[in-house]
């Protein structure tokens, strides 16, 4: 039924399907380092696996390229600005310095990742909730489902808004709320 729906779509709008290039009847499917499955989306683990057995990094490129791939899969770590906010400052400055902190740091995040890190489909016919927080050093929210994150987003704030009171970085949170409904 919705595979019939979803042909008769494509069909209005020119879209041409090639089904040698198509998968059918599977219960999961690969896909831009993702996995979906009847459990909901998640990080593909053989994509995080060179990640997992990188050695610490010895140059400044080697955080950034490491921060680059866990901003991909933020969506699936709950106030990952915050968490992640050493590993900012150490791409922030032009003098590579890379501590135990620094790398307990990036093994959390990374197997927070590992773990069950697994968001649900949206559904209409569940109610919807945002749950969002500012601290002194970012805002987060998630959106959720039956107890069960859709997405996590997550931002620093700039250097003017760490000046900010508390009140005003509560009212900064309106900002999660556009990200997430967008």
């Amino acid at each position: 039924m919705c595979l019939l729906s979803l042909a008769k779509r494509f069909s209005e709008f020119s879209v041409v399907i090639h089904s040698d290039k198509c998968t059918f009847n599977v219960s999961s499917f690969s896909c831009l380092g993702y996995i979906l499955d009847v459990s909901g989306f998640k990080p593909d683990k053989n994509r995080l696996t060179p990640l997992v057995n990188a050695p610490s990094p010895t140059s400044l490129q080697e955080p950034r390229s490491i921060l680059g791939e866990l901003q991909y899969y933020s969506r699936f770590i709950p106030n990952f600005a915050k968490h992640a906010s050493c590993l900012f400052d150490v791409i922030s400055t032009n003098q590579f310095s890379w501590s135990s902190n620094h790398e307990k740091t990036l093994r959390a995040l990374l197997g927070y990742l590992q773990s069950s890190a697994v968001l649900k489909p949206f559904s209409t016919s569940h109610h919807s909730t945002i749950i969002a927080d500012a601290s002194p050093t970012g805002l987060g929210a998630i959106l959720e489902q039956c107890g069960r994150p859709m997405t996590c987003i997550s931002r620093r704030l700039s250097k003017a808004e760490h000046v900010y009171s508390q009140t005003r970085r509560e009212v900064a949170k309106t900002w999660c709320n556009s990200g997430l409904l967008q």
